[in-house]
């Protein structure tokens, strides 16, 4: 996709099934709003295209009844809490009043005030409001709380996780933090400089993830070829590696190849590989290869 001349994703993919709950992680500037916005239409992708509920189109905002949007920077007119709220269920037959009331008391905005002077806090909590209370088979959230204060971008998640807890459809959740969203999620996607660097269910990516230390008293480190390396630490031949592919047959060919010794595998929580993610400049191929140089020479 470009935008403003400029690459904000590239040869991204995926499919959301309709009880899937992916979670788009990134940095500030990763593609996620970008993709967002061409999912819903805001924005028309230079290549590639878009099919929601089995329609394709790329252009034109699509269907407010089938969609709950949350965007990244909700702005709201003047108009009062309450005339806002009656206003859109109006257009929703399905509007549930009862989850609409739950979380304008969760979110503690008062029906008298005024749309546009609510605080971040309070705007991000009628947003969701507006985007769940008429019940859309897709829910989309664009990293809305990124901007809050930590004790309050839980509260706006946990939020989130209840209001997903309780009803059926997908949901598509973008953050550029791994905690908080993490508990509404089923999938993974991890975007980094437009493109994808990790993605999978979480339980299978959980299952893959691994630190593996070793010394390696073979004359090279062909070993690391086996393996999906994100870092890479060599302290004379004693190599640790943070890979996202570990699997029981994978290992005992690595335990097997000729060098390898004092080998142990150690799990890694998703956290630690995501910081690792958006801070490497290496692709893992590259990170193996300066290996292999380094520990020849």
């Amino acid at each position: 996709m470009k935008w403003e001349r400029e690459v904000a994703a590239s040869e991204v993919s995926f499919d959301v099934s309709p009880h899937e709950r992916l979670l788009l992680l990134g940095p500030s500037g990763a593609g996620k709003s970008s993709i967002l916005r061409t999912l819903i239409g805001l924005r028309a992708p230079a290549a590639g295209s878009v099919v929601l509920f089995g329609g394709e189109s790329n252009a034109g905002v699509r269907g407010t009844e089938s969609i709950g949007y949350v965007p990244d920077a909700p702005v709201f007119d003047r108009i009062p809490v309450a005339g806002m709220i009656r206003w859109c269920s109006g257009f929703h037959p399905a509007w549930n009043h009862e989850r609409a009331a739950a979380l304008q008391s969760l979110f503690g905005i008062e029906g008298s005030r005024r749309c546009d002077r609510l605080s971040s806090f309070e705007s991000c909590g009628l947003s969701l409001l507006l985007a769940l209370a008429h019940e859309p088979p897709l829910l989309i959230i664009d990293d809305p709380a990124r901007t809050l204060e930590p004790g309050e971008r839980q509260r706006f998640w946990s939020a989130v996780s209840a209001g997903l807890a309780d009803r059926p459809g997908a949901a598509i959740l973008a953050s550029s933090a791994l905690s908080g969203p993490i508990s509404s999620a089923s999938s993974l996607m991890v975007l980094r400089q437009g493109r994808v660097a990790l993605a999978g269910e979480i339980g299978e990516l959980e299952a893959r993830v691994r630190r593996i230390e070793f010394v390696n008293e073979g004359e090279d480190a062909r070993c690391l070829d086996l393996w999906f390396c994100h870092k890479v630490k060599i302290r004379g031949r004693e190599l640790e590696l943070l890979v996202d592919n570990f699997d029981e047959a994978t290992w005992r060919r690595f335990i097997e190849s000729p060098g390898v010794a004092e080998a142990r595998a150690t799990p890694v929580g998703l956290e630690e590989l995501y910081a690792e993610l958006v801070r490497e400049r290496k692709t893992p191929g590259e990170a193996r290869l300066e290996a292999r140089t380094r520990h020849v020479s």
